[in-house]
């Protein structure tokens, strides 16, 4: 995978393995747009969102600061649409994936709770109208 693969590069300090990489993340990160919701674009962005949590620490800022470029570009729905799917399991987010989200989320009043609640209706069988 993408991750194993700069890891290694990173580790064992292989340079032009690196630069590939990263010219790999960057374009893949330009070449996304939003227009409407679409499947592939949104798990792209998932991706990205991901790689950027963990790339080794001398990329990690660099894809970052993309992927918050371009998740600035998102319309008000894209964005909402990617937190809900990316929060949906938030049970099986890594500490760093929650923060990320978090940071995501914000000024997007309620969509994390709004995900709560689903997952909580959905496990205790409660009604979400009563959860409000």
């Amino acid at each position: 995978s993408f991750r194993e693969l700069i890891e290694l590069a990173d580790k064992f300090v292989v340079e032009w393995l690196l630069e590939q990489c990263d010219l790999f993340y960057m374009k893949l990160s330009r070449s996304i747009k939003f227009g409407c919701k679409n499947q592939i674009e949104l798990e792209t962005v998932r991706f990205l969102f991901d790689e950027a949590i963990y790339a080794p620490r001398r990329s990690r800022q660099k894809y970052t600061v993309s992927v918050k470029e371009k998740m600035s570009t998102m319309g008000k729905f894209a964005k909402q649409e990617f937190i809900h799917r990316y929060a949906t399991n938030y049970m099986y987010l890594s500490v760093d994936q929650l923060s990320a989200l978090l940071e995501l989320a914000r000024g997007h009043d309620g969509i994390l709770l709004k995900i709560v609640q689903e997952n909580l209706a959905k496990k205790k069988k409660v009604p979400t109208a009563t959860l409000r």
